[in-house]
């Protein structure tokens, strides 16, 4: 009997020709083999005290990495069903968020752009649910920042839109008639919250947005 073998027959660990063999090494296996190679050691040259050391601190910063990995799994867990219940609050709720699309529904409709540098000529489009243009709008001109203003629900005639889903298009032009950034937001009614992927999102109006594209609740 080979001298494996013999390690094998008293520990109780079968022949490696009789099991897979396993790309990493658990704790157990680990002090396994370290117990079996101190009892078959040779008396004459036994293991060196350093190397024997060595060989534990091996042991236990391997048992301190899995229990890590373990704690880590917990911790984010823990943050996963964290978010969900805090996304699950806006249920309800009135948000500002990234976006274009919004449901009008009789009552002035909040809109929020803003600049990525100066503008002197700010024009809004509300649209329909058709791509019609109802109404254009003139906004405010001014620096870098965030600007905001009501849609009253009126189109070009002064005549009341209708209730239904619109969305808004802003174009921003400097003094050389240069376009300007602008990031639009709308502020509405979360309807419900769906789970995916670890991730939470909104059903926000007309529009389905990511929990980090929140920019106010009220």
């Amino acid at each position: 009997m080979s001298f494996m073998s013999e390690i094998n027959a008293a520990t109780g660990v079968r022949d490696t020709s009789e099991i897979p063999v396993k790309k990493e090494v658990g704790k157990e296996a680990f002090l396994i083999l370290l117990v079996a190679q101190m009892e078959y050691q040779d008396p004459l040259s036994p293991t060196d005290n350093t190397e024997f050391v060595s060989q534990l601190a091996q042991f236990s910063s391997l048992e301190a990495l899995q229990n890590l990995q373990a704690d880590m799994g917990d911790v984010s867990g823990n943050m996963s069903a964290l978010r969900h219940q805090t996304s699950s609050d806006l249920v309800g709720r009135v948000v500002t968020v990234e976006g274009s699309d919004f449901n009008y529904s009789g009552s002035p409709i909040p809109l929020a752009y803003d600049l990525g540098g100066y503008a002197n000529d700010v024009k809004i489009k509300i649209v329909d649910s058709s791509g019609k243009v109802v109404r254009t709008i003139q906004g405010k001109e001014g620096p870098e920042g965030e600007y905001q203003l009501f849609w009253d629900g009126k189109n070009t005639e002064g005549l009341d839109a209708g209730e239904g889903s619109y969305s808004m298009e802003i174009s921003a032009t400097d003094d050389s008639g240069e376009y300007v950034g602008v990031t639009t937001y709308v502020s509405d009614l979360v309807a419900s919250v769906i789970f995916k992927d670890g991730k939470s999102f909104l059903n926000v109006g007309s529009m389905l947005v990511s929990v980090d594209k929140v920019k106010g609740v009220y």
